[in-house]
């Protein structure tokens, strides 16, 4: 015969879970400083093939890290000449392991991870931007992978010397939310209005 849980067994099969997973944590003592986020009903899009703007302003390396480090992107609330401005973070120091505090971000400058956490990388491009601004406000989580060194914008995105262009970096987005569909239509609709947009790649 099937066999059919209730309610409350289910509930007990989840504290059973979380506790086993907290004696886990104890038992062999993982740091609890890192964060611990559980995305639950939440399905990824990959924006690859894109940049982060403007290094050449805010001249911050993000550390680049096996697995890449998941730098935060947030909107930029005091920007008051564009309102669906989105700025990309570094975590703070305490996301990351101690031993990595040291680790060198910048050679030329002699930057450490501790020298960089916490402060922004540069910008989403400007239409990308506005989607996320609007799939944040609908509860999304966007996060950044820097893929390369920072470098001289490159084709198709604008000339170092044209408006829009300077130093970037190549990156990659992903944007975590409950609904996947949502997710993919608000971005292809701004990648529609991109110059950029064939060349960057929706997975």
């Amino acid at each position: 015969m099937p066999c059919f849980l209730t309610h409350v067994q289910v509930s007990m099969w989840v504290i059973i879970f979380v506790n086993s997973l907290l004696f886990l944590l104890s038992y062999f003592q993982i740091d609890r400083n890192l964060p611990i986020v559980l995305f639950q009903g939440k399905d990824e899009v990959r924006i690859e093939n894109c940049v982060i703007k403007g290094y050449h302003a805010f001249k911050v390396k993000p550390p680049m890290t096996y697995p890449p480090t998941l730098l935060s992107v947030d909107i930029e609330y005091t920007n008051i000449h564009d309102t669906d401005a989105c700025l990309v973070w570094v975590p703070e120091l305490n996301s990351f392991k101690s031993d990595m505090h040291d680790i060198v971000t910048d050679e030329d400058r002699y930057l450490l991870l501790k020298d960089v956490a916490g402060l922004p990388v540069g910008h989403v491009p400007r239409t990308l931007a506005s989607a996320f601004r609007k799939l944040i406000d609908l509860g999304a989580n966007v996060y950044c992978e820097a893929t390369d060194q920072p470098q001289q914008s490159f084709p198709p995105w604008p000339a170092p010397e044209e408006t829009g262009g300077g130093a970037v970096i190549p990156c990659t987005y992903l944007v975590r939310h409950e609904s996947k569909q949502l997710v993919i239509d608000v971005v292809k609709e701004a990648l529609m209005e991109m110059p950029e947009g064939d060349f960057i790649r929706l997975v």
